[in-house]
């Protein structure tokens, strides 16, 4: 049933990389003919889930129900979160609630479902439905509405102003932007950034950045995770800008920029230790956090003061909570640590 989304996702994905003057191809295996795949095409198999059907349900209804909950409390940031650095003591206060941190954690978990996974003895990817359909109920939510409620909550006229005066951005006010084959389109890239031998270590942005240091406290696994990650914002930086977009693809270049302000947002509301070691530790083994890859590939994308700005404070801020005593006192930590 998915395919379609799919066949969407692969266009989307080689019309960014054929005009980012990448030499690879993605296509579908139920597509193909019996040739032999040329030396830079990449097979997409789609399967289903090992787990029950039951139990996918199961997963789905849980889900459903914790994003539900967090998109009904719309009190918005508190002005007590800009006087609290991520490590004052005041911090614990703000924002304890355990529908946020739960929210946070399925977030997270984004990262351990294997929606897609790269195959380099058969040229390959592998996207599992089941996890399609989880990323699917994810972010097909409603988050430009619950982003927009949650800024402006708090000031009464002010996010009508702001749309009249043309101070948001559109993408924010025009419906749903980050569809599932924006998504998957953002995935696909990464799987193919793994079979390239794109390199993040030595660029001018990296130095700047401060990327260096996050990459080299990372093992060998989680550092070839951000590789791929840069791989895919560098496709968008020379895709996206300097031309006229379609809209599907501008859907896509977008996806890149509104899942890390979605990961802003839900970061600013979950204040628990719990909270902060998902978005600052590698909580998922293999993967660095989601956080840090957004903020990666967003740099890669558009290497500007801001970007640079933004990733330098969270590697800095990283290494500063790495040092704490409580974080072993806090099983989410501690597996973390553990790692």
């Amino acid at each position: 049933m998915l395919r379609p989304v799919v066949e969407e996702a692969i266009t989307l994905a080689n019309r960014l990389l054929s005009v980012s003057n990448e030499p690879y191809k993605v296509t579908t295996s139920w597509s193909r003919d019996s040739r032999a795949s040329d030396a830079n095409e990449i097979v997409v198999y789609l399967m289903q889930s090992p787990a029950s059907p039951a139990a996918r349900a199961a997963q789905r209804n849980r889900t459903a129900e914790v994003l539900s909950a967090m998109q009904a409390d719309q009190s918005g940031i508190d002005d007590g979160a800009f006087d609290c650095g991520e490590l004052d003591d005041c911090i614990d206060q703000l924002y304890p609630e355990e529908t946020v941190n739960l929210a946070m954690r399925t977030l997270n978990e984004l990262t351990r479902w294997e929606v897609g996974k790269t195959r380099k003895e058969c040229r390959c990817i592998v996207l599992i439905e089941h996890d399609l359909r989880m990323f699917e109920l994810v972010f097909g939510a409603d988050w430009d509405r619950y982003i927009l409620l949650t800024r402006f909550a708090g000031f009464p006229g002010e996010l009508e102003a702001a749309i009249k005066e043309g101070r948001l951005p559109e993408a924010l006010t025009d419906g749903e932007t980050v569809t599932l084959a924006a998504m998957l389109t953002l995935i696909l890239l990464h799987e193919v950034g793994h079979s390239t031998s794109y390199s993040i270590s030595s660029t001018e942005t990296t130095m700047a950045s401060g990327l260096d240091e996050l990459i080299d406290d990372l093992h060998e696994e989680r550092r070839e995770e951000l590789r791929a990650d840069a791989f895919t914002g560098s496709v968008l930086r020379r895709a996206c800008f300097d031309r006229r977009l379609v809209p599907a693809e501008e859907n896509a270049c977008l996806a890149a920029a509104e899942l890390s302000m979605l990961t802003f947002i839900v970061g600013m509301k979950g204040k628990s230790r719990e909270a902060r070691c998902l978005r600052f530790l590698d909580t998922v083994p293999g993967y660095p956090n989601w956080q840090a890859r957004f903020m990666t590939i967003n740099l890669i994308q558009h290497p500007g003061p801001s970007s640079i700005g933004l990733l330098r404070d969270y590697v800095e801020t990283r290494n500063s909570l790495v040092q704490l005593s409580w974080l072993s006192d806090v099983p989410v930590c501690s597996s973390a640590l553990a790692n």
